[in-house]
């Protein structure tokens, strides 16, 4: 007996405040509100984290959403 199972597997990005939470002024929107911010990817299994494939240090503007990887620019 052949039984079907859907199996969800898949890729979500988290970003988390990191480090210095002193604001800096946004590029595309002139507010000082650029913080300095931990993106990691996770290989999901049925929407649950498993294992972390990268991650990367960013600015971003949580008012416009601007996002930067820090050492560019």
């Amino acid at each position: 007996m052949f039984i079907c199972l859907p199996v969800l597997l898949g890729c979500q990005t988290t970003v988390k405040p990191d480090g210095d939470l002193t604001p800096r002024v946004c590029p595309r929107c002139n507010n000082a509100a650029v913080q300095s911010a931990k993106t990691r990817t996770w290989f999901t299994l049925f929407f649950i984290p498993v294992v972390p494939l990268k991650s990367k240090r960013i600015w971003t503007c949580p008012i416009c959403q601007w996002t930067m990887a820090v050492g560019q620019g």
